[in-house]
């Protein structure tokens, strides 16, 4: 997944100004799921961030529980839905926090 500073800036879903304004939050994404775990990195012109840790998928939501990186011990959870090789995230409150970087834009699964 791809988005610039702007695209954050200007999303619909941010909870607050420091998501915004936290360069960390946007740029060159890569997320991967294997084997129960879960890593992600992130890198622009500015910043760069990485975190891990374990995913449960039930039915429509994932729920990811980061032990390494900078999201140790933050738990994130989201509703999804798979079209082909597209993956989107949707943020449910019911289900906890889903932070807006991984709402932007929708993923794409590069084999």
């Amino acid at each position: 997944m791809s988005d610039t500073r702007a695209e954050l800036a200007d999303s619909p879903f941010l909870i607050d100004a420091e998501e915004r304004n936290n360069d960390e939050n946007w740029g060159e994404w890569t997320l991967t799921f294997r084997s129960g775990r879960v890593s992600y990195t992130q890198r622009n012109d500015t910043a760069s961030s990485e975190s891990s840790g374990t995913f449960i998928v039930t039915d429509d939501a994932v729920k990811l529980a980061m032990d390494t990186g900078v999201n140790q011990g933050e738990t994130f959870a989201f509703r999804w839905t798979l079209h082909g090789d597209t993956l989107t995230f949707r943020r449910d409150d019911s289900l906890g926090v889903g932070p807006t970087p991984f709402l932007v834009n929708s993923w794409t699964r590069v084999p």
